[in-house]
């Protein structure tokens, strides 16, 4: 996980460094969540909102910040009924093409906090932030000079230590450049 973090924050920071010209994409996201992993898997898939900052620093790579929010529900009798998820990540984006359609990879260090609402007849509620990363693919597809539609599929990988809090994303955005 070190190296992981060592890596993306010398690709980010190098990129940023470098850069000959800078352009600021603002893109709001609706993304439907789906828990994957060992801990969350009981829960219920629901939709979430994103927001998400992006320079695109050369012509086809760009760095991103992003702050998500969605809520997962129990599937069934537990004592912990919901979680409030709030991941936190930055990243780097490679585009396939410099212009037009184009498909795009990418990876972002995220730090996720998840915030537990136990069952009310014990309350003792409780939040816990954990990182982990994510591995993006999508595509980009130009609506005009100045607005784009960001699609793309997220698999975000939490570490516990002891269980696993993955989960995927199908985000649906429209990037505005600035």
């Amino acid at each position: 996980m070190f190296k992981l973090i060592t890596v993306t924050l010398i690709i980010c920071l190098t990129t940023i460094s470098s850069a000959k010209y800078v352009e600021t994409m603002v893109i709001p996201f609706l993304g439907y969540y789906i828990p994957t992993g060992s801990e969350i898997s009981k829960y219920e898939s629901n939709l979430g909102i994103k927001g998400q900052i992006e320079l695109r620093v050369a012509a086809n790579i760009g760095i991103d910040i992003a702050v998500d929010y969605f809520k997962l529900k129990y599937n069934s009798n537990s004592n912990i009924k919901k979680i409030n998820v709030v991941p936190v990540s930055i990243g780097t984006r490679f585009y396939w093409f410099e212009k037009g359609i184009s498909p795009f990879t990418g990876i972002d260090l995220t730090a996720s906090t998840f915030d537990y609402e136990e069952h009310w007849l014990y309350g003792n509620n409780y939040s816990v932030t954990k990182l982990g990363y994510s591995i993006i693919q999508g595509i980009l597809i130009p609506l005009s000079n100045n607005f784009l539609i960001n699609n793309n599929f997220i698999l975000t990988r939490i570490y516990t230590g002891y269980s696993s809090l993955d989960y995927f994303t199908l985000n649906y955005g429209i990037a505005i450049i600035l």
